[in-house]
């Protein structure tokens, strides 16, 4: 009885490691997919961890830890790739889409002499790299 629990309880242990093992790799992929960007390397990162996911158990899935990092991947491929679909010619460039003619960065006409040309154009650079790191 008592080799009967002990290999009980090493296949339950075994069993275990696997499922942290399988586990454990699918939160490396999905750690991989790093910032979303509409791109296929990034696609295909967010394809891959999701295939890996979808194939574990349930008792797999849930020891993984960054699932919801997963979903919220899912999600934002899916909302640049409307607004690419929409006509943005760039997703992730704070000047794509809709254009008033006014400066993102102080709200003013730069189409006027060529210093204010110059001002519009050093003007989109800053707000790019706000936008970039998030500081706009």
């Amino acid at each position: 009885e008592a080799i009967t629990q002990y290999n009980d309880l090493k296949a339950q242990a075994e069993q275990a490691a696997a499922d942290q093992a399988a586990a454990d790799e699918v939160i490396a992929k999905i750690d991989d997919i790093g910032e979303v960007e509409y791109t296929d390397a990034c696609k295909a990162k967010i394809d891959a961890a999701s295939d890996a996911y979808d194939a574990l158990t349930g008792a797999q899935k849930a020891l993984v830890t960054n699932a919801q990092s997963l979903e919220d991947a899912v999600a934002r491929y899916a909302e640049l790739k409307a607004q690419a679909e929409q006509g943005d010619t760039d997703p992730t460039d704070p000047d794509s889409g809709e254009d008033d003619g006014l400066c993102k960065w102080c709200g003013k006409d730069h189409s006027g002499s060529f210093r204010q040309k110059i001002v519009g154009f050093f003007h989109r650079i800053f707000y790019f790299f706000a936008h970039l790191f998030g500081l706009r």
